[in-house]
């Protein structure tokens, strides 16, 4: 569905929205950026299966995952900039797990599609980037 160099580009969203974030948000952000690293890298499954699921709790986890960081915010902009985060590494995922050869995705990255990315450019607007 997604080509390396959409995910490429969107790799890139990333590193402009870790500019913007600031402390545990930054953290998980700069590591959805190694991860994606790895994944454009690697053409081993199983490295790949393990690298999604790594993104997918970077994204939603009850500890620390952008989906609960973004709950508890209360700036708006900042929330836009985590949707934009997690937009982004959902897509990244996504992209992941079907680079693995995967048929069956997590209930949230299974609704990842051209969508997702509609989505991603219009918060992207909302910010100014």
């Amino acid at each position: 569905m997604f080509t390396e160099n959409r995910i490429r580009k969107i790799q890139m969203t990333l590193k402009q929205l870790e500019g913007y974030s600031v402390g545990k948000e930054k953290q998980v952000i700069v590591h959805g950026i190694a991860l994606t690293d790895k994944i454009l890298e690697t053409k081993d499954s199983d490295a790949l299966c393990v690298y999604a699921e790594e993104l997918y709790l970077i994204m939603d986890n009850d500890k620390d995952g952008l989906s609960q960081i973004q709950e508890m915010e209360e700036n708006e902009r900042k929330r836009i900039i985590l949707d934009c985060a997690i937009d982004s590494i959902a897509v990244i995922c996504r992209y992941a797990y079907e680079k693995a050869g995967q048929l069956y995705f997590p209930e949230p990255i299974e609704f990842v599609s051209e969508e997702t990315i509609c989505h991603l450019e219009k918060s992207l607007l909302k910010l100014g980037l």
